[in-house]
């Protein structure tokens, strides 16, 4: 062991550190800005105008799970980080057979997980791939339907 201690102003490390949660709050802001918007008095998620006419299936699926983790961590209550299919499909208007194979293949790709209680959520580590995923789908205003 060196007998001399290294201060928290000489360790080269400390520069690393980080708040993984504020980061991961500011990655979602940068995917959802202009995309979504949350009601987080009424724990709703709300597509914007035009972004449901513009996006995959599978975009969209992606785009309400983000959300929301999103919503989860602004709501004042406990609101889990994730979704059941049948939810998503409520929030995206995708049919259940149609909204599965998507939701399959974002779990596949390591995108979203299934929790224990059956709903699908983001894990941070796949925050800037789902980023990519919905990089072509641009942004619209908020429109008049929340789901």
């Amino acid at each position: 062991m060196n007998a001399t201690t290294t201060t928290e102003a000489q360790d080269p490390l400390a520069a690393l550190e980080v708040d993984s949660v504020e980061m991961d709050r500011q990655a979602l802001a940068n995917i959802l800005r202009g995309r979504v918007a949350i009601d987080s008095k009424g724990n709703k998620i709300v597509l914007l105008n035009g972004v449901r006419q513009q996006a995959t299936n599978t975009q969209l699926v992606a785009l309400v799970i983000l959300a929301q983790r999103a919503l989860a961590l602004r709501s004042r209550e406990k609101l889990p980080a994730g979704l059941r299919p049948n939810e998503i499909s409520n929030i995206t208007g995708v049919a259940g057979n149609s909204a599965r194979p998507s939701i399959k293949q974002l779990a596949d790709d390591g995108l979203i997980i299934k929790q224990k209680d059956g709903t699908y959520a983001a894990p941070p580590h796949a925050l800037e791939r789902l980023g990519h995923l919905l990089e072509d789908l641009a942004t619209g205003q908020r429109e008049a339907d929340t789901n």
